[in-house]
């Protein structure tokens, strides 16, 4: 049975990198386009939208934002990267490793987790240390007073 739900997460894999692939493919296209890609991403968008949606609303937004063509409007506007951070949630949610999704020109599924397992920047165990010292000095200082 683990193995049947670890199959029945991992098999959105494909669909979240032929999203990330089509997102790099179509980020330089027009909404007039006649490119082919423009049908296939959105193909792929699609299919794993309702997936999507059924955990992340907002994720789901920027996927129909930037993948289903709408007059008028550019592809992937907001870019390939914003493309793959919005299935962040959706990968959290189906305890997916981001190096099973990988990255490609660039444009890596795992920002997100880093973004997120350090949301504080990369000064933040320095902000953490002062913090420590500062009260430790002020213990001492209050100790001897």
């Amino acid at each position: 049975a683990k193995t049947i739900k670890r199959i029945e997460r991992n098999s959105i894999v494909p669909l979240i990198q032929s999203v990330i692939r089509y997102a790099l493919k179509m980020e330089d296209l027009t909404y007039s386009s006649s490119s082919k890609d423009i049908a296939e991403g959105e193909a792929f968008a699609l299919a794993v939208l309702p997936i999507v949606k059924s955990v992340d609303k907002p994720g789901a937004i920027v996927l129909e934002n930037n993948m289903i063509i709408q007059d008028g409007v550019q592809p992937v506007a907001e870019g390939a990267q914003r493309v793959a951070d919005a299935f962040y949630k959706t990968m959290v949610e189906f305890e997916l490793e981001c190096e099973l999704v990988g990255q490609a020109d660039g444009v890596s599924a795992c920002d997100m987790f880093r973004k997120m397992s350090n949301p504080a920047g990369p000064f933040a165990s320095v902000s953490l240390i002062s913090s420590v010292v500062v009260v430790g000095v002020s213990i001492l200082l209050a100790a001897f007073a």
